[in-house]
């Protein structure tokens, strides 16, 4: 793990094992989290938060039974939090927030009292304060089915525009149709009679030369 201080480079290979307040937060530390930190027995708060840190939350740190105080928010951590911090039965302060990390939150002790504020704006940790894992996979196969490039997106877009506009003429045609049978029977007799210059009692008859519509 490396730390740039007022623009020199610093190597920490290893941290005292004593210390009971670590706080290296806004260091623009990068690298891995150190494993000797999970070697800390006594250390009751750990802040590393806005670092550059990557790689993935060290499942040491469940050992560390005096811990009450975890801040890794604002990193570039990745994979799913470990399942050993539910150990961590004195832990009363968790922000994981703003990194990579995936899958599902791990259930147990502390973790049932924290909040979103905890989690929130991650790659796709789900459950507990978060929404429902199988709420996230479908999310996520939606997107992926929606995804490609502007061209595609555009002529899908206008597929969809086309196949609705379809659908509602086809609608109005049928309507239409429908109803213009029905007025066809409702005047088939009046219809035919003017057609044919027929009287209501069939006899045909002329007015001036012309048909009379019957009365």
């Amino acid at each position: 793990m490396a730390a740039d201080i007022k623009g020199i480079e610093y190597i920490m290979p290893y941290v005292w094992q004593t210390a009971r307040i670590f706080d290296l937060s806004m260091n623009n530390l990068t690298g891995k989290i150190l494993v000797s930190i999970t070697r800390m027995n006594s250390l009751r708060l750990l802040n590393l938060s806005w670092n550059q840190l990557e790689g993935k939350i060290p499942v040491g740190l469940g050992d560390i039974s005096t811990l009450e105080e975890l801040t890794l928010a604002k990193n570039k951590l990745h994979g799913a939090i470990p399942q050993e911090l539910c150990k961590l039965s004195m832990l009363a302060s968790l922000n994981l927030s703003y990194n990579n990390l995936c899958g599902e939150i791990p259930r147990g002790t502390q973790f049932y009292t924290f909040t979103v504020t905890s989690f929130q704006n991650n790659k796709c940790l789900c459950g507990l304060a978060l929404p429902p894992c199988k709420q996230i996979v479908k999310s996520n196969k939606t997107m992926v089915r929606h995804s490609g490039s502007g061209n595609n997106v555009k002529a899908r877009w206008f597929n969809y525009v086309n196949e609705e506009i379809s659908l509602l003429a086809l609608g109005i045609g049928v309507g239409n149709g429908f109803v213009g049978v029905v007025v066809m029977f409702i005047v088939w007799d009046k219809a035919r009679c003017w057609v044919m210059g027929l009287t209501p009692n069939n006899t045909q008859r002329l007015v001036y030369g012309l048909y009379q519509f019957p009365t």
